[in-house]
């Protein structure tokens, strides 16, 4: 099977990425627009302050990804697909599930995480490098279910189309189109990670909203999760590799509608 155009995604073409590297100040959804309102609602807020004087930097390797790793012909490392939560959008890289699992891990941190991204975008990602990176482990998170993808011609690109998407049509918000979308993927994924000889790992769901981890910054810079939740999120893939526990493969549904 050949898809087209793997890697040029409406994301892509937001941020200008044609197979170069780039550094970001800001990148949707945390733009400097929201975060001065935000600050300007809590001027005394001591994370968001932090942030003010500490800025984050978003820097994309030469395939538009966030790692400091170069993808080149035949690279090795634990390969993480997600959306924005594994992306890191809102927060430090080091303060990502995603990067600290990896460091626990050790090897080439290979980060797949696409902003407004769904299980779809993740089997295409992995299918479409299959030929470049080697997969030591594999890590899925995709909270948020209620996302389908695909391609439009002209201009040729990937799209992503959510229950927040402008006119969206109601077969998205169909939970048997959901749920039939994401185990169909899910398979897939789980198919082609068999066939590399890796093992996939997928946890989930469990509450990210009750801050157990007493960190700074508080809060993302934007809405997305906090450094405290990312740790939770650390802790439950630290559990699923350390005792080899087979990939959990239905939608957060519970979860998902928990936090609309």
């Amino acid at each position: 099977m050949n898809l087209t155009n793997i890697l040029t995604s409406e994301e892509n073409l937001l941020l200008n990425l044609n197979g170069k590297k780039a550094v970001y100040k800001w990148i949707p959804s945390d733009s400097e627009e929201a975060f001065l309102y935000r600050l300007k609602k809590d001027p005394k807020n001591p994370s968001l302050l932090h942030y003010l004087n500490n800025p984050i930097t978003y820097k994309l390797n030469n395939y538009g990804f966030r790692t400091p790793v170069d993808f080149v012909n035949g690279i090795e490392g634990n390969v993480f697909l997600g959306c924005s939560h594994t992306f890191g959008i809102g927060n430090y890289l080091e303060n990502t599930w995603s990067w600290k699992l990896n460091e626990y891990i050790g090897g080439n941190f290979l980060n797949l995480g696409t902003n407004g991204a769904c299980i779809g975008t993740g089997f295409r990602l992995l299918y479409g490098l299959k030929g470049m990176i080697r997969p030591k482990n594999v890590f899925l998170f995709f909270p948020h279910p209620y996302r389908f993808e695909y391609y439009i011609a002209n201009p040729p690109r990937w799209r992503t189309v959510s229950v927040h998407s402008k006119g969206t049509m109601p077969l998205i918000l169909e939970k048997n189109n959901m749920e039939m979308y994401y185990y169909l993927h899910f398979n897939a994924i789980e198919t082609l990670c068999k066939e590399l000889d890796v093992p996939l790992y997928a946890v989930g769901p469990f509450d990210l909203n009750n801050p157990k981890h007493d960190v700074f910054p508080t809060c993302a810079r934007d809405k997305h999760f906090s450094p405290s939740s990312n740790i939770i999120i650390l802790e439950e893939f630290k559990r699923a590799y350390n005792n080899k526990i087979k990939p959990y493969s239905r939608p957060w549904n519970d979860y998902y509608l928990k936090v609309l």
